[in-house]
């Protein structure tokens, strides 16, 4: 946020935590403003650390704190050399929406200033007649469907967790609006939105019966069923997808196996450079299982790497580059980078 301050003239108490302070804090008569937890440029944000000026931060280097490249629901992921990073207060860290690097990094118990866990809680009873003055707004609770559908016998994985902004439900056969899907025996539909592109996995359970998927894709217009690779786990009928839209599970339609990558052979380069689009997973082969590594700093990552960096490009199999960050080398897909005219 840009300067937040209290003015003495009505005794103001703000409280402010875990936030990133972009241009000061000011405090006026007898106000008080508390920043616990949180990153600003001067010492009147009391219990915040004071990093920089407001000039630095106002030029643009917040990009060094925020990731403005990652745009993921209403919120930006910190960069992997961010000064936010654990640097929160551990009691104002809300469980319900842990979408910080810190947890999937390296499991700390802190959260990251400016990330978005804190949750106001409901305030106490006030003699004060002016409520509306005096009690903050609640925000509405994060909803975590997908955890739901695992209350219901569901099989769900997602990248970065349930309770990383992607959302899931099952959809009534009414909602299936290709007419085909239902002629074929339509036995189940799941419905994924919200931070869906992070890959996300539903495992239809063995009661829902048996039969091939087909995924309506919702980035595309208009919306068409296409035959959809999956697999039978335990009973479970399995399917992965990268992007919003319905997966259905239909009677008529045979399985279709996920396909058995051949190892690709690789091309070598020269002087080709990538980069990267969004965040990407960081593979130890092509759509192999993710690197855990450390980034320049010593901070411990687990199979990303941060948008918006050039990367030397080695070699290259259809769909995948292999690249070589800070010294270690891994496979990123092409779909997610933008390269040089050299390549």
């Amino acid at each position: 946020g840009p300067t937040i301050g209290a003015s003495g003239n009505s005794t103001s108490n703000i409280s402010i935590r875990n936030s990133i302070i972009s241009s000061g804090c000011y405090v006026d008569g007898s106000a008080s403003l508390s920043a616990v937890g949180s990153l600003a440029t001067d010492a009147a944000c009391l219990g915040a650390q004071t990093l920089g000026s407001a000039d630095t931060l106002n030029r643009g280097d917040l990009g060094r704190y925020v990731a403005y490249s990652n745009y993921a629901g209403g919120y930006y992921l910190l960069s992997p050399d961010s000064a936010a990073i654990d640097k929160a207060d551990a009691t104002y860290c809300e469980e319900r929406d842990q979408r910080n690097q810190s947890v999937f990094t390296r499991g700390s118990s802190n959260c990251d200033a400016g990330a978005i866990e804190y949750f106001i809680s409901k305030p106490a009873e006030s003699n004060s007649t002016d409520q509306k003055a005096t009690a903050p707004k609640m925000p509405p609770p994060v909803a975590h469907t997908c955890q739901d559908l695992v209350a219901q016998g569901y099989g769900v994985w997602a990248a970065y967790g349930l309770t990383s902004g992607v959302q899931c439900q099952r959809r009534d056969h009414s909602a299936i609006g290709i007419q085909w899907v239902l002629d074929a025996g339509l036995l189940d539909a799941v419905d994924v939105w919200g931070y869906a592109d992070q890959a996300v996995e539903i495992c239809f359970p063995p009661e829902r019966g048996r039969g091939g998927i087909y995924f309506i894709d919702s980035t595309v217009t208009p919306n068409a069923a296409i035959p959809w690779p999956s697999e039978l786990r335990d009973g479970f009928i399995c399917a992965a997808i990268d992007r919003a839209g319905t997966l259905t599970l239909v009677s008529s339609g045979a399985p279709m196996p996920i396909p058995t990558k051949p190892a690709p052979s690789a091309a070598s380069l020269k002087n080709c450079m990538v980069t990267t689009d969004t965040i990407v997973n960081f593979r130890d082969g092509p759509d192999g299982d993710l690197i855990r590594f450390q980034d320049p700093n010593g901070d411990e990552i687990y199979g990303w790497l941060p948008a918006n960096v050039t990367l030397t490009a080695l070699d290259r199999t259809p769909g995948w580059f292999l690249v070589d960050y800070h010294g270690t080398q891994g496979w990123i897909t092409v779909w997610r980078v933008t390269e040089a005219p050299s390549c």
